[in-house]
């Protein structure tokens, strides 16, 4: 319990890298985990790249191969769970994870939903 509340921890810290890379709110983030070892890995990225050549407007794309940043594993629960996202909307909120899936339509949806969310402003916040 106490290891999974560590790793909650840091994708948490680590979302607030995206938050920045993101441009403070403006777009929604879509973070993909991946494997070159994934049994599915050529389809994984072709429905990456698809979504992206969509959605690029709108969405920062952020693609993480596992196999070359071997931290990505310690800060994120992902090691064996690939294809794994991370889906922040436009307000930089968790809109949604998704664990061992490469189905475009599930993903397209994910993003759907983070960019219906209505952008908050630090005003409103206060």
């Amino acid at each position: 319990m106490k290891k999974k509340l560590v790793s909650i921890g840091l994708i948490l810290t680590m979302m607030c890298s995206a938050v920045v890379m993101s441009g403070c709110g403006k777009k929604a983030t879509f973070m993909y985990f991946v494997s070159e070892s994934d049994e599915n890995y050529e389809e994984e990225m072709e429905v990456y790249e698809s979504l992206e050549k969509k959605y690029s407007r709108k969405v920062v794309f952020d693609l993480h191969n596992i196999d070359d940043t071997p931290e990505d594993k310690e800060n994120f629960p992902v090691d064996g769970t690939t294809p794994v996202l991370i889906m922040l909307d436009v307000n930089n909120d968790i809109s949604a994870m998704e664990f061992m899936c490469s189905d475009e339509d599930t993903l397209k949806a994910d993003i759907e939903k983070a960019l219906s969310v209505e952008r908050t402003s630090e005003s409103d916040e206060d």
